[in-house]
């Protein structure tokens, strides 16, 4: 039973990874407010894959630092996405070009992003065996990384909504 929740649980994170990429594509190619709301859109169907995580997590024995890291980046990513669409306007949203301080936020992101994309196929590579994704990182030796990158998601995602205060 055990090894099929893992199961479960490294197939979320495959999917979480692939909308998390589609993001950071996305975001890439942003010189506006109104290329940023398909990085918004894929964010939120993200935040699906992050709740079957979390679930599981809150129904276990543990906290799993890997699911709430990964839950933080991503709630504060979306908000972050969300308050670049709109910035400080009110009513009908314009297209407006994003400035440079933003622009070069954003960038950090995709590359944390790239990063992340990059140490999570370590395992998601591997045909599922019923190992927990975290052990599997663990194992591969890139838990840290994978840690630090979405802490670097969540801290410029804060500096994004910091920004437009």
């Amino acid at each position: 039973m055990q090894a099929t929740i893992n199961n479960m649980s490294l197939e979320a994170l495959n999917e979480w990874i692939g909308e998390i990429a589609t993001v950071g594509n996305i975001l890439k190619r942003a010189e506006t407010n109104l290329d940023v709301e398909d990085g918004h859109v894929h964010t939120s169907w993200a935040k699906q894959f992050v709740a079957v995580l979390t679930t599981e997590m809150e129904s276990s024995k543990y906290h799993n630092k890997l699911y709430y890291s990964m839950s933080k980046a991503t709630f504060y990513l979306y908000e972050a996405l969300q308050t670049a669409h709109f910035g400080n306007q009110t009513g009908t949203v314009t297209e407006r070009n994003l400035d440079e301080n933003v622009l070069t936020m954003i960038e950090n992101v995709t590359t944390n992003i790239e990063n992340l994309e990059s140490n999570i196929s370590l395992v998601r590579t591997r045909p599922p065996n019923g190992v927990e994704p975290t052990q599997q990182l663990r194992e591969a030796g890139v838990l840290t990384d994978v840690l630090n990158c979405l802490e670097q998601i969540y801290q410029v995602s804060s500096d994004i909504l910091n920004y437009y205060k």
